[in-house]
């Protein structure tokens, strides 16, 4: 199955890229996008400086946290953490 997964801010600096499309088998988890990520990008998630999204819903969000299914076509957002006062 086919995901969109996109890099915002300085995390697009960081992988070197602003989107790419990631083929994972059927039946693919979160938790094997982000041992994806961390093999290809360097990117280890759960990370408490990353905000990651899954179909605009944050990945903590989600009842079955690393464990909720994928499908073809979702999209993964990955930006910094906004801090501020």
């Amino acid at each position: 199955m086919r995901l969109r997964i996109r890099y915002l801010s300085a995390l697009r600096d960081r992988a070197g890229l602003r989107e790419e499309a990631v083929e994972l088998p059927e039946g693919s988890r979160l938790r094997e996008l982000a041992s994806w990520l961390a093999q290809s990008r360097g990117l280890k998630l759960p990370d408490p400086l990353v905000m990651a999204t899954l179909n605009g819903r944050g990945w903590a969000q989600l009842p079955e946290g690393l464990d909720t299914p994928l499908a073809q076509g979702d999209e993964v957002a990955l930006f910094p953490v906004v801090a501020g006062g």
